[in-house]
């Protein structure tokens, strides 16, 4: 494998599957001497943060989404996984892919959690007992219940912080034809 510098700003992937973000911040010099020993601080600091926010924005993976509960996650994508017994979740820095499970009333669900992060982290249901640590290339096997109305939230209780949660969700009955 050959190393690959990456310019500013460039996002790349490094295996397995994490991506990762170069970040250069170019200095900045002062027009005259009696300027530098007067920008100390938050002040000096903000054009070279206001740039980290804006580059790690850019990098992150997912989109920002709200939960039944009202919490946030980082969106990865959903799966009807209704009639299933089982199914695999991805988990990685910092979401679980896929963010929402749909299922029926009830309706158990063995998981395969597969870490393709480099951390560790962490899959908890509280009301279910559910509190498994998950460690990078070490699947985990889990099994949860969906509710019997609405969602159910479950979480990485190590990264809390960065929204890592997704939710088991009911799905509705389908309606009766009306003939």
């Amino acid at each position: 494998m050959t190393a690959h510098n990456p310019r500013p700003g460039e996002a790349v992937q490094d295996p397995p599957g994490t991506l990762l973000c170069a970040l250069t911040v170019p200095r900045q010099q002062p027009q005259h001497r009696e300027s530098r020993h007067r920008r100390t601080g938050l002040l000096a600091a903000a054009p070279s943060l206001a740039l980290i926010a804006v580059l790690a924005t850019a990098c992150s993976t997912g989109q920002a989404i709200r939960l039944a509960d009202g919490k946030s996650a980082t969106g990865r994508g959903e799966a009807d996984l209704t009639g299933h017994a089982s199914a695999v979740v991805e988990l990685g820095e910092y979401y679980f892919k896929p963010t929402i499970l749909r299922g029926r009333p009830g309706q158990r669900l063995t998981l395969t959690l597969s870490n393709q992060g480099r951390e560790l982290h962490n899959f908890r249901i509280r009301s279910q007992h559910v509190d498994a640590d998950v460690e990078a290339a070490t699947p985990v096997t889990v099994t949860v219940t969906f509710p019997q109305s609405g969602a159910l939230t479950f979480e990485c209780r190590f990264h809390l912080s960065e929204n890592m949660r997704g939710e088991l969700a009911v799905t509705p009955a389908a309606e009766p034809s009306k003939r």
